[in-house]
């Protein structure tokens, strides 16, 4: 990149795509080259100092030249500490907190990214040691730390830092429930703040969804088994597990089950061909119908891309947009796999639901605009795919393609937006 820059610098056409990519991607030295050459050129926008903050090498050093060179230029946005606070690690925020300490609002979007952290522990520690008359500890916090990969780290932290200010409730149980690493951080409430721990069927159903879950049901059952019943929710939130059977498979064992038509299509829906087997040792030889089968069958054909098998079965009769527990259709499946072959033929049956919701809501359009499927958004967007719908994070279709770089598919989005007369992310009409 250096010697493209020495040789033809002037002769190329710096966009913000590109310096963030080489912010990004590249050190310091790279950078100064660009500031030199197209310095009067360059805005530095909120999208390339996120990029900085995320070169997990020379992030530091990058985002000082930055500061450097341009400070007086940058604006600092809640939207840009919050993203610094999610991805990066303490450097990238000491760095921010250092250069330009009284611009930084720490509102709860922004601790809530903190305690999602990986790092999150560093980075907390950070803006406690800092900012803490600035940091509230809210329920979204707390959850936020609940659900963390290294979440044990980050809520010892808040419960030894904040105590006082932290409220165990049911969706912070639950958190901690679905988390992969659930059963530390249960283990955790569970020894410090077992009287603020309810197990609600909802818990349990979170353990029983959760691809680690066996061990979180384990613990459940071991400490608080009379506060645990196996309603037909749980088993269907475990014969819907992606962990091939495994929870399901405990419960049986364990406390036992009642294999019901709903539970038997939970997991159909779902593509847990090991688990229909199971529950037909369960229940009793026979009790899983072709059918059911066949539903499995053609939603993991979908999830793979195996067109011929999503074909053959809609030939048959399958019903071709069943939702798993989660609400996730085989459309879903195939935009979120970038298989055009299949969505073609699902979206030629004219009997799926092209904005189909699933629990978080997110429709087909989302993951196909989020992993840059360019072909698949358009072939959505043509068969009737609305950009109006927001996931549980806020985050539309648009703007989820907007913060992973997707230009592309930007660029399809924003004149959907405009031939249709609809708002884009800002809310207005380009």
């Amino acid at each position: 990149m250096t010697l493209l820059l020495d040789r033809c610098g002037a002769d190329i056409s710096i966009t913000e795509d590109i310096v963030a990519v080489i912010v990004r991607r590249f050190d310091k030295e790279v950078m100064t080259l660009l500031l030199d050459l197209h310095g009067a050129d360059i805005s530095i926008t909120e999208e390339i100092v996120k990029a900085a903050a995320a070169n997990h090498w020379n992030g530091k050093e990058v985002m000082t030249l930055l500061f450097e060179r341009c400070g007086a230029d940058i604006s600092i946005t809640r939207k840009m500490v919050a993203e610094i606070a999610r991805i990066c690690g303490k450097e990238a925020m000491t760095l921010l907190l250092d250069r330009r300490g009284a611009d930084i609002p720490i509102p709860e979007e922004v601790v809530k990214a903190a305690a999602n952290n990986r790092n999150g522990k560093e980075v907390m520690t950070l803006l406690l040691d800092r900012c803490e008359a600035d940091v509230s500890i809210t329920e979204e916090v707390v959850k936020a730390a609940a659900g963390n990969w290294n979440g044990k780290e980050v809520m010892s932290l808040l419960l030894d830092r904040r105590g006082a200010d932290i409220s165990i409730t049911e969706e912070v149980v639950k958190a901690a429930a679905r988390n992969w690493n659930g059963k530390e951080v249960m283990t955790l409430l569970l020894d410090r703040c077992r009287a603020d721990v309810s197990i609600t069927d909802e818990v349990v159903k979170a353990a029983a969804g959760n691809w680690n879950g066996k061990e979180v049901m384990t613990l459940l059952l071991d400490r608080c088994r009379a506060d645990v019943s196996i309603t037909e929710e749980i088993a269907k939130a475990a014969a819907a597990n992606e962990d091939g059977g495994k929870v399901l498979q405990y419960l049986h064992e364990t406390v036992g089950i009642k294999v019901t038509d709903g539970v038997i299509e939970a997991a159909a829906a779902s593509g847990q061909m090991t688990t229909l087997k199971l529950l037909d040792k369960c229940a009793g030889i026979g009790c899983v119908t072709k059918e059911m089968v066949d539903i499995a069958r053609l939603y993991n054909a979908a999830r793979t891309g195996d067109a011929k098998t999503v074909f053959e079965l809609i030939g048959l009769g399958i019903p071709p947009d069943n939702k798993d527990i989660m609400g996730r259709t085989p459309l879903w499946c195939a935009s979120a796999g970038g298989y055009t072959n299949v969505i073609q033929i699902l979206l030629g049956t004219d009997t799926v639901d092209v904005n189909a919701q699933s629990v978080s809501g997110c429709t087909p359009l989302f993951w196909a605009a989020a992993s840059g499927y360019s072909k698949v958004v358009q072939l959505l967007l043509d068969h009737g795919a609305r950009q109006d719908y927001t996931d549980r994070d806020g985050m539309s279709p648009l703007t989820i393609a907007q913060s992973r770089s997707q230009t592309e598919v930007v660029e399809i989005l924003i004149k959907d937006n405009v031939q249709k007369g609809t708002k884009d992310y800002f809310g207005t009409v380009d």
